[in-house]
Order: C-alpha cells, then sequence, then structure tokens
C-alpha cells in the first residue's frame, strides 16, 4: 500500500502535468483564433479560382499542356501528405498514417513516393516510401509564397515524368471537435470530373463575357499553376487548423484526467492519514490499557 509520502508525490507530480497541459490547450486556443480566421477567408477564394478554372476548360480543350497530359502507364504514384511537426494532438497523425497506409494497400504494384509537410510524416515515409522532398517547421510562419514553391515542385516531378500521377493527403477543418481525412487527386488534372461541375447554364454562355490576354498555353500555364498553388495552400490552412484544434481538444482532456487524479489521490491520502490517526490512537489506548492492568 503506497504510503502518504509516496501520495503526496504523485499529487505534485500529477499537478505539474495538469499545469503543462492547461497551457499547451491555451496557447493552441490562442493560434487556432488566427489559423481559423486565415482558413475560412481561404475557402471562398479557392471556391472562386476553382470555378474560374471550370469556365476556362472550353477554351484549353486541344492544347496540349503538361499538367492536362496523360502520362500513359502509372509506374510511379506521388503523394503530398500533410502531417504536424509536434504531438500531443490525440488522434490527429495516427488517424492521418492510418489513411496513408491505406492509400498505399490501393496503389499496391505501383511505386510510391512521397513529398512529405511535417516531421510526423517525413519519418513514417522515409521508412516506407521514397520521399521525393520534405518541409518541416513551416507552419508557424506559414504563406502563399511557401505553398507556391511545394505546388511548383509537384509540378516539376510531374513534368519530368518522376512521377505520373500526384495524390494529396491531409486533414480537413470541420468542427472544434472533428476532421475530414481528404485524399484528392491532384494531377494531372482531371478535365472530364472537372466538366460535370459546371452546371449546364454556365457551359458556354458564361465564359463569352471575358476576353482573355493572353491566349493559348500561356494563358492555360498561369492559370493551371494559380489553381495547383491554391490547393496546396488552403490544405496547408485546413490541415495546420485541424492540428491546432485537435491539440487544443487532447490537452482538454488530458488537464480534466489530470484533474480527476488529484481529486482520487487527495480521497486516498485522506483515507491514509485516517488510517494512520486511527492507528495512533488504537495505540494509545492499548498503552494505556496495559498500565491499567
Amino acid at each position: 500500500m503506497a504510503t502518504m509520502r509516496d501520495i503526496k508525490r504523485r499529487i505534485k507530480s500529477v499537478g505539474s502535468i495538469r499545469q503543462i497541459t492547461r497551457a499547451m490547450k491555451m496557447v493552441a486556443a490562442a493560434k487556432l483564433h488566427r489559423s481559423q480566421e486565415r482558413m475560412l477567408a481561404m475557402r471562398p477564394y479557392a471556391t472562386e479560382v476553382e470555378r474560374l478554372l471550370l469556365l476556362a476548360l472550353p477554351q484549353m480543350e486541344g492544347l496540349e499542356h503538361p499538367l492536362l497530359v496523360e502520362h500513359g502507364k502509372v509506374r510511379r504514384v506521388g503523394a503530398l501528405v500533410i502531417s504536424s511537426d509536434r504531438g500531443l494532438c490525440g488522434g490527429f497523425n495516427s488517424n492521418l498514417v492510418r489513411k496513408f497506409n491505406a492509400f498505399l494497400r490501393k496503389k499496391k504494384g505501383t511505386e510510391t513516393a512521397v513529398i512529405s509537410v511535417g516531421k510526423k510524416i517525413a519519418r513514417y515515409a522515409a521508412k516506407h516510401a521514397d520521399v521525393l522532398d520534405s518541409y518541416t517547421d513551416i507552419f508557424d510562419e506559414l504563406s502563399y509564397t511557401m505553398a507556391f514553391k511545394i505546388s511548383e515542385r509537384l509540378n516539376r516531378h510531374f513534368t519530368d515524368g518522376d512521377v505520373q500521377e500526384v495524390y494529396l493527403i491531409y486533414n480537413r477543418f470541420k468542427s472544434m471537435m472533428s476532421q475530414e481525412l481528404i485524399v484528392k487527386k491532384l494531377l494531372p488534372f482531371d478535365v472530364v470530373y472537372l466538366k460535370s461541375l459546371i452546371p449546364p447554364e454556365e457551359r458556354t454562355d458564361e465564359w463569352e463575357k471575358y476576353e482573355i490576354e493572353p491566349e493559348g498555353l500561356e494563358f492555360a500555364d498561369a492559370l493551371l499553376s494559380r489553381y495547383l498553388a491554391t490547393m496546396v495552400f488552403r490544405a496547408l490552412l485546413e490541415s495546420y487548423a485541424s492540428e491546432l484544434a485537435a491539440r487544443m481538444t487532447a490537452m482538454g482532456n488530458a488537464t480534466r484526467n489530470a484533474e480527476d487524479m488529484i481529486s482520487s489521490l487527495n480521497l486516498s491520502f485522506n483515507k491514509a492519514r485516517q488510517a494512520a490517526i486511527t492507528n495512533e490512537l488504537n495505540e494509545i489506548v492499548g498503552g494505556a490499557e496495559a498500565l491499567k492492568g
């Protein structure tokens, strides 16, 4: 049975852990507010860029742009996988790893190359796939410039034939309590699928309102590059907001568990102290009775 000294030591230790988890929750909450604002501001812009691409697709028919051309037989698949740099965020990274493993099983028979964002997936991918590029410690100063740099690398790997397809795997922010894992094909652009998203009333008349300059491949290159960078930047913002929400929830749960443990330990300490006092009284009474005898 634990002594009162042992119980007091455990209470102090759990109290220190509670202070750490409470501080981490507060830091995550402060960062989440700004990250969520940026993410929500990005969504309408990304939607409008996608709409612009949909409307422009008829103008790009017949163009031999590298991002629109299928590479024939798929021998090697690229995956841009976004995790966190730090742990203590619940199942955020472990769920992502499971989704990545499911992706590897689905693509069994083809080689998989990874472009990793975040230390957690970089360490895992290094043991299970070929890592083409790795980006770490970018979330605290996340910018569109960084997203454009990553998208340019994806573009280069695809156009050079290093990979024949590129997929995006990340956590999309749904609410403070839940995140949705997304697997999305980035390259080559699925023109048939994108066309199906255009409302019938907008497939011909809408684009006639605009005059395109420059025309042809130069226009396609500018629009497709911007679209690719926008999709990457949106995924980074969504993933970072999801990470902070998951960490805030996990640290909140850890703080409550620590408080419950402290309450339980205090109860055990009081019982042990009461038992010690009772034992001392029994010894005093027993000694007094012995003197009388």
